[in-house]
């Protein structure tokens, strides 16, 4: 969408307290020099001790608008719900012991290793789904931002429209995957050979 981005705000500063390494280092001292038997040593931690650096730290501008799946969050998100929906309807489908078939079969060693190769691709569906679509997204913030800032007036707007011509191939690309996997899962084991 146009627009999505440009429009920021600018955060209050916000208050960040950090001890500081003096304090840390008395408290060690203190507890290194007590002997053992002795009772314990008076707090070296006083009120005037306490040197808390409490400074205000400013953020940058945040944008007020951006495009979800540019934030890792809700790629990951959304990868999980593809996978947990490829595996309901593998087990829906084929039952726990059919499904399960597929990852754990022991009648020879190598179909015992497909089997542990399946179920490293399935989990690793997760990354590839989420860091896929966040990629390509994210990278096509960060392109329109640089050519914003080389060249500020309607020099982006190709690849503003290049963007959303991406961001609908990226879709398309999520959802036939999902339905891939999805058809996949609930074809049979002994349809594969």
């Amino acid at each position: 969408m146009p627009g999505v981005g440009s429009i920021t705000i600018t955060p209050p500063p916000h208050k960040e307290s950090e001890v500081s390494y003096n304090v840390i280092s008395k408290i060690h001292a203190s507890e290194q020099a007590a002997p053992a038997n002795s009772a314990p040593a008076e707090d070296a931690t006083t009120d005037t001790d306490h040197t808390e650096a409490s400074e205000e730290k400013p953020h940058g501008k945040i944008p007020l608008l951006r495009g979800a799946t540019a934030d890792l969050n809700t790629t990951i998100a959304l990868a999980l719900v593809a996978f947990f929906m490829i595996q309901y309807y593998g087990f829906s489908e084929l039952g726990f012991v059919g499904y399960a078939k597929k990852f754990i079969n022991i009648s020879n060693p190598i179909n015992f290793f497909i089997g542990i190769l399946e179920l490293v691709s399935e989990f690793s569906k997760i990354l590839s789904f989420a860091f896929r679509l966040f990629g390509n997204i994210f990278a096509g913030e960060v392109l329109l931002g640089v050519i914003a800032f080389l060249v500020p007036i309607l020099a982006s707007f190709p690849f503003l429209i290049m963007e959303v011509f991406v961001g609908l191939v990226q879709a398309l690309v999520f959802s036939m995957l999902t339905g891939v996997f999805i058809s996949s899962a609930v074809a049979s084991h002994d349809d594969h050979h």
